[in-house]
């Protein structure tokens, strides 16, 4: 076999073995280039790698959200909501932050690519909506009043309110499990937790817990449910199976918010008297690590991989990041006026 070409109009004649080296390096280049390609795509970041998470800070007596990115922890947007935000959660997705209103009764509709109010949801007058949370599919969205002792149930579709459903007296937080099978409903008033089914939208179970109840977390299988009782310096552990407390753990004084690592392992919880984040071990029940955060503490919420916890420090208008890996303060953000409540992507 030859390769022909003309060259100055004579054929030159290219032996086989020659045409065998040029084909070898030919495919070695390509080979060299394609490993170079896989190597450059493998470290390249993905989409959801590159994309910003976002924390979202309620600043009750400045009628506002601070938008934090996680990535350096600096505040890259302020949107104006309606009066006294005391409640936030996101959706699933990502794509919105509801605000609850408490001082005009209305839902704020936050369009996370924006930063700006999408709609403005509209509760009955003088019900004072405090906590939030979302279906898992992010259907629904459930809001507790705590002047008229329920939990609103609003189609995301449509924005109107489906049921009302009745709980005990001053609902306060709230957290969904996982399935989106129940939401647990923190009673302020009466210290109890009521446990709502929401194919039904009836209360299945009413639990005692300790006195004052506020925080509330489940654990990440979802087994446990812990709440932070701000009267008695306790966190009720219930078993959400037999929904019976199963364990009390005393911590610091004045806890009032709570949350349990994704990591599992640890509850972080806030103590707005002491100014101070306890960490809870989980398994053995005893605090472990006490960091004194900024004045009057007030919530806490972890990214979903548990490195950070940002804390909401309502008396000195900042956010102390946590590192949970090296369990420090890592720095504290400036927010606006009575920071209450905080959510992450």
């Amino acid at each position: 076999m030859s390769l022909d070409s003309e060259n100055n109009g004579a054929k030159v004649i290219l032996p086989r073995s020659r045409v065998m080296q040029l084909v070898m390096v030919a495919i070695a280049v390509i080979v060299v280039i394609a490993i170079v390609v896989f190597f450059i795509m493998r470290n390249a970041p993905s989409n959801t790698q590159t994309q910003s998470v976002f924390a979202y800070v309620a600043n009750s007596n400045s009628n506002s959200v601070s938008v934090i990115n996680t990535a350096d922890n600096q505040v890259v947007a302020t949107v104006q909501v309606g009066a006294k935000p005391e409640g936030v959660v996101v959706s699933p997705n990502g794509e919105y932050t509801y605000v609850a209103n408490y001082g005009n009764s209305t839902v704020s509709v936050i369009d996370t690519s924006s930063n700006t109010v999408a709609s403005t949801i509209k509760l009955p007058v003088g019900s004072y909506p405090y906590g939030e949370a979302v279906s898992a599919n992010g259907d629904y969205l459930y809001v507790t009043s705590y002047a008229h002792d329920s939990v609103y149930v609003i189609s995301l579709s449509n924005y109107t309110v489906l049921a009302t459903i009745r709980v005990g007296v001053g609902p306060d937080s709230a957290v969904m499990s996982q399935g989106g099978q129940f939401l647990y409903v923190v009673n302020n008033g009466e210290s109890s937790v009521s446990v709502i089914n929401t194919a039904t939208n009836s209360v299945t179970a009413n639990i005692s817990v300790g006195l004052y109840p506020s925080g509330v977390s489940l654990s990440p299988n979802g087994e446990y449910l812990y709440v932070a009782n701000n009267a008695n310096n306790s966190v009720s552990v219930v078993n959400t199976s037999s929904n019976s407390v199963i364990n009390t753990i005393k911590v610091s004084v004045g806890p009032i918010g709570l949350a349990v690592s994704p990591k599992g392992g640890f509850a972080y919880v806030v103590e707005n008297v002491a100014d101070t984040v306890s960490m809870v071990n989980t398994t053995t029940g005893l605090m472990t690590i006490t960091l004194s955060v900024g004045k009057n503490p007030t919530s806490v919420a972890m990214t979903r991989n548990g490195d950070y916890a940002y804390v909401t420090n309502a008396k000195d208008n900042t956010v102390s990041v946590i590192d949970t890996v090296t369990n420090s303060v890592i720095t504290n953000i400036n927010v606006g006026n009575t920071p209450v409540a905080v959510a992450v992507q």
